[in-house]
């Protein structure tokens, strides 16, 4: 088990990088999106969740984008309810 701490490592990076897109999102949509995920898995970054308003929906993903650098891409599946 060579790489066993270095996948414990950076699972804990994935899931630390998650909370912090999510915590960012909650901040700039004042807690809008209702539910919301982050799961970033193969060079991807999945939002989901529910608001009211498009540009809720919008804020979510333009955030994730700014933090991600652009290097991923980005499926938002929050719905507008």
């Amino acid at each position: 088990m060579n790489g066993a701490p270095e996948l414990v490592a950076a699972a804990h990076r994935v899931e630390q990088e998650e909370a912090n897109i999510k915590a960012a999102i909650d901040r700039v949509t004042a807690k809008a999106v209702r539910a919301l995920a982050v799961i970033r898995q193969e060079g991807c970054l999945l939002l989901s969740g529910q608001c009211s308003q498009y540009y809720d929906k919008k804020e979510a993903q333009d955030t994730a984008m700014g933090l991600m650098g652009g290097v991923c891409i980005i499926i938002n599946k929050i719905q507008v309810k």
